[in-house]
Parts: C-alpha cells; structure tokens; sequence
C-alpha cells in the first residue's frame, strides 16, 4: 500500500428493479483524514465471521449501508493517532463495537475507528494468534468464565471438575469448538452436542471425545416437560431455542448455562 491509498473487500449494491444485487470487490480507496479520538489501524490480521457473511452477501440486518467493507475484528499497528491512548506503532486489536457492520471493518489494509474500541495486544499474544481465537474465541472465553464463575463450579475442587458433565452446543462452529478447547484445557471432559453426522471425525483428532446429537438428547415426549433428569454441571448454548431450553430444564442443581 502507498501512502495516499489502500485496497479493502468492497461490497457495494447495485439495484436491479425491485431487486439488490450485492458484489464484492478488491478496490482502491482513498486514505481518510482523522477525527479527534479516533485511530487509524494498519491491518495485519482479520478472522471470518458468520456476520462478515452475512455482511457481504446484503443483510440488511447487519450492514445497513452500502457500499461497506465487512470484518468484525481486526489486529494490527496504529499508523496514525489523534488519541492520547495510542501511539503510531502500538500493536492493538479490536473485536465488537460497530466494527464490520456500521464502520468499514478489518477486510481493508487500513482501518479507521475510535481509540476506544481498540485493546492493546496482549504480551504473549502475536497478532496473527489474536485473529486465529478473534470474536469466536473471545466470546468463548467468556462462556467459560462464566461456567467458572457459577456457585457450583466456583466451590468445586480441580479434581472434582474432571467428573462434571459439560455440554457445549453449535460444536463444529467457532465459539462452541473454542468453548470446548479451553474446557478440555482445562482439565474437564466437555460434551459436544452437533447435528452434523461428520462431527465427531472432525473433533476427535482434536482430543474431543464425546460427540452427541441433539436427538439422542431430547426424545419427542419429552419435550413439553418443564424438568429433565439433572445431568449437566455446566453448558455452553450457541444454538439458542429448544437447545437452550433443553440445558437449563437438565442442568444440575446450581449449574450455569452461559448462551
């Protein structure tokens, strides 16, 4: 890139009648000038999310204007600032905010938001690792926090933790494959929950061992029950609806259910 200039992943509408038709496109664009508290982010690293594709194929719900450059996280270095928080150089990255969906996102060389969406890099952490976890292994870690902050797990010992049961829907998508890393990393033995019959070929290299269908789970006369057999210690919902229904009418007495 030169220094008047950039290439980002363009999507632009193009009306057809009562019709949009939404492309996207490698273009060049012209650097802009900077607000005060803004930052503009030299851009290294973005992950792919299910709302960049949303983004990129005319969701409305997501994007509402167009033409937009999609990316709902980004990790790289600050060329410029007009914020006392950062410097030009400091390695930063950004996940949530309006990044990706209202404000051009990280499919771009050059990124430009408020200093105050952006987090600096973390040490220990590259920022190409920062966009392998991304959004899915944020909202992750969070899940799991979440787990380890609930009464029942919080006032169990480490070798108690081993012989819960923990359930992890959506196993084969981001934040249920990372939800269940992060558990087995920690020395529990998680449930995957996946309707897709590949799953447990595509998780078991991964050292995850138990693989469910939510069938198997939830019999057809069982599912007006108001309360299910006491099985999970801990769950992990990213599938939402009959799911999230199932794991908190099975969970244990002082579980928690993060979704």
């Amino acid at each position: 890139m030169d220094k008047h200039s950039y290439r980002a992943l363009v999507v632009r509408e193009e009306r057809q009648g009562k019709k949009s038709l939404f492309q996207a496109n490698i273009e060049e664009l012209k650097n802009r000038e900077l607000e005060e508290g803004e930052i503009e982010i030299l851009s290294h690293y973005s992950s792919l999310n299910y709302k960049d594709a949303l983004s990129l194929t005319g969701n409305k719900g997501i994007s509402k204007k167009y033409p937009h450059v999609p990316g709902i996280d980004v990790s790289g270095v600050v060329g410029r600032s007009r914020s006392l928080l950062f410097k030009e150089g400091d390695p930063v990255l950004v996940t949530g905010y309006k990044l990706g969906t209202a404000v051009w996102g990280g499919f771009g060389e050059r990124v430009y938001l408020p200093a105050k969406w952006a987090v600096p890099l973390p040490s220990g952490l590259t920022l190409e690792e920062a966009m392998i976890y991304g959004t899915a292994g944020f909202t992750a870690a969070q899940c799991v926090q979440a787990l380890l902050r609930g009464s029942l797990l919080k006032e169990s010992s480490k070798d108690e933790l081993g012989s819960f049961a923990f359930g992890v829907s959506g196993a084969t998508g981001g934040v249920g494959l990372l939800a269940l890393l992060i558990l087995k990393r920690l020395g529990m033995k998680p449930v995957a929950i996946s309707r897709k019959s590949q799953a447990l070929g595509f998780l078991k290299p991964l050292g995850i061992e138990h693989v469910e269908s939510p069938n198997m789970l939830l019999k057809s006369e069982e599912e007006k029950l108001p309360m299910l057999k006491s099985r999970w210690h801990g769950a992990v919902d990213t599938v939402g609806g009959s799911m999230l229904s199932y794991f908190l009418r099975s969970a244990e007495y002082r579980a928690t259910v993060a979704c």
